[in-house]
């Protein structure tokens, strides 16, 4: 069974399932059936076999929505407070599941937490600077990293060592301007190998950072043939696999790592079906592996 979310063109959130392994669609559920409120939905997690977690907005404050039958039904179980978006969502246990985002009014990073399988959901951490948070991930059962970017537009990596409760500033990229990095996904491999990756937004090159320790330091790499890598994931134990789009002429490409980040190579371009082929361009903004 697999589970999409996102939103339509008029932002109305919505959930689309699988069970044939991706091969067909239906539409589960869409937020509008709940209110006529606005809704986008950013991320998901997997808490159990059953217990699904989606996070977003409802345009005007974060919102948690929770399945408890694989993604078929779908119910509202948490609103943040106004000027507010969640972006990002990841499950540590069967009960612990922390979501990321930030103020939509003053950028300050925020995180929400979950103790009882996603059921309730309470504002454990609010930073004091600007630090749009975007992405998490586990590097352990209470080792997580989050990616965002600062009020200079400077890709920043946060750690933290208990499962989400406090929060430490460990990496900000290419501290000199005018280079500025946003980093938008990040994966982990192992428990000390993790990979972000993003776009240099001055020069408009894709980026890949990688941290060795558990996320404590870090270093990154450009791709010059690349516009932005827009997500990571994992593939195999020293393998990892992007999407994002081309600099050349805005296809959707994806590339292929096969020692855990360190050297990437062109995997696959969507073709274009006109010319010049910028006419038909493409953003792959999100992947996942179904199995290795």
């Amino acid at each position: 069974v697999l589970v999409a979310v996102g939103h339509s063109a008029t932002n109305q959130g919505q959930f689309y399932r699988s069970t044939n392994g991706g091969v067909t669609w239906t539409l589960a559920y869409s937020a509008t059936s709940f209110s006529y409120v606005t809704h986008a939905f950013w991320s998901m997690t997997s808490v159990s076999g059953t217990t699904v977690i989606a996070v977003g907005d409802n345009g005007t404050n974060g919102v948690v929505y929770r399945s408890t039958d694989g993604g078929v039904n779908w119910s509202l179980v948490y609103t943040a407070a106004a000027a507010s978006t969640l972006r990002s969502v990841i499950a540590t246990s069967t009960t612990t599941i922390v979501a990321v985002g930030y103020n939509t009014a003053t950028g300050y990073g925020v995180v929400h937490r979950s103790t009882d399988a996603g059921a309730t959901w309470t504002l454990d951490y609010t930073d004091t600077v600007v630090s749009r948070l975007v992405s998490v991930v586990a590097v352990s059962s209470t080792i997580l990293i989050a990616t965002g970017t600062n009020a200079s537009g400077q890709g920043i990596v946060y750690r933290s060592t208990d499962t989400g409760v406090a929060w430490t500033l460990v990496y900000t990229a290419k501290v000199y301007l005018p280079v500025t990095i946003t980093l938008t996904s990040i994966c982990a491999i192992s428990s000390t190998v993790v990979v972000a990756v993003g776009q240099d937004t001055v020069t408009l090159t894709g980026v890949v950072y990688r941290s060795t320790d558990g996320g404590v330091t870090w270093a990154g790499v450009v791709n010059a043939a690349v516009l932005t890598f827009n997500s990571v994931a994992k593939l195999a134990p020293s393998a990892l696999i992007a999407a994002g789009s081309s600099k050349s002429a805005g296809q959707g490409v994806v590339y292929l790592s096969t020692d855990s980040g360190v050297t990437w190579t062109l995997a696959y371009t969507v073709p274009s079906t006109k010319t010049p082929p910028n006419m038909q361009a493409t953003v792959l903004q999100s992947v996942t592996v179904v199995n290795s």
